[in-house]
C-alpha cells in the first residue's frame, strides 16, 4: 500500500510543516542573493557585493539552528511516521546543507576579494560558466524539495557529474598556468584553485539535497543511489 502523502489529519502538523518549508524557501533565496553577490563581485570587480555575501552569512546560519529546534519541535509534539517523519528530517538535513552553502560563499567572496586586489586573471570565462551551471544545479534540486518533487536521479547524477569534471578541468589548467607566473599571478592562480574547490562543494552540496529529496518521498531508490556513490 502506498504511503500517505496527502493532507495530515491533523491539520496543525501541515501547518507547522508549512512554515518550515517557507522558512526554507526563504533561506534559499538569501543564498540564492549570496551566489548572485559572488558572481557579480568576481565578473564585475564589484567588492561592494563580496562583502554583502560575507554580511548576510550570518541570517543564514540564523534561518539554520530556526529550522532545526523547530523541526525537532514538530516531531516532538506529533511524533510523525514515514513519509511525514522524513520531510521532517529531510528539512533538517536541507538547511543544514543551505547553510553549508552559505559557508563555501563566504569563503568564495573573500578569495574574490583578495583578487580584486591583484591584477586581472584571463580565466575569468569558464569560473563563469561553472558558475552559471552550479547555481542551475541547486535551484533544480531545492525547488524539487519544496515541491515534494524528487529530481529525476538519472539526471542529477549526470549534471552533478559534469559539473565536478568542469571544476577539475579549470583547476587543472588554472595550476598548469603557475608555472608562467610570478609573485601576485601565482597567489591569485592559487585563490581561483580555492574558489573551484567552493564550487566542487556547491555542487557536493547539491547532490547531498537531490538525495535527502529523495529519501524523503521514494526511500529505497535513494538509499540504492547513495550506495553507490
Amino acid at each position: 500500500m502506498p504511503e500517505h502523502t496527502g493532507p495530515h489529519i491533523l491539520s496543525r502538523f501541515d501547518h507547522d510543516l508549512e512554515s518550515l518549508r517557507r522558512k526554507i524557501d526563504e533561506m534559499f533565496s538569501l543564498v540564492l542573493k549570496g551566489l548572485t553577490n559572488v558572481e557579480s563581485c568576481l565578473l564585475d570587480k564589484d567588492v561592494e557585493r563580496c562583502n554583502m555575501t560575507i554580511a548576510d552569512d550570518e541570517e543564514v546560519d540564523g534561518f539554520e539552528r530556526c529550522i532545526s529546534v523547530e523541526a525537532t519541535g514538530l516531531i516532538m509534539r506529533f511524533q510523525p511516521v514515514a513519509v511525514d517523519l522524513r520531510i521532517v528530517i529531510a528539512t533538517i538535513k536541507v538547511s543544514g546543507n543551505l547553510e553549508r552553502v552559505g559557508d563555501n560563499l563566504v569563503g568564495i567572496a573573500r578569495r574574490a576579494k583578495k583578487l580584486l586586489a591583484t591584477r586581472s586573471i584571463p580565466e575569468m570565462e569558464p569560473l563563469k560558466i561553472i558558475l552559471v551551471e552550479t547555481r542551475t544545479f541547486l535551484e533544480h534540486v531545492v525547488c524539487a524539495f519544496l515541491n515534494r518533487n524528487p529530481p529525476s536521479l538519472n539526471w542529477m547524477e549526470s549534471a552533478y557529474t559534469a559539473l565536478i569534471t568542469r571544476t577539475h578541468t579549470y583547476s587543472e589548467f588554472v595550476t598548469n598556468r603557475i608555472s608562467y607566473e610570478l609573485d601576485q599571478g601565482v597567489s591569485s592562480c592559487i585563490d581561483l584553485i580555492h574558489i573551484a574547490k567552493h564550487l566542487e562543494q556547491l555542487a557536493s552540496i547539491g547532490r547531498g539535497i537531490g538525495l535527502d529529496t529523495h529519501f524523503a518521498m521514494h526511500p529505497d531508490a535513494a538509499l540504492k543511489t547513495s550506495g553507490d556513490a
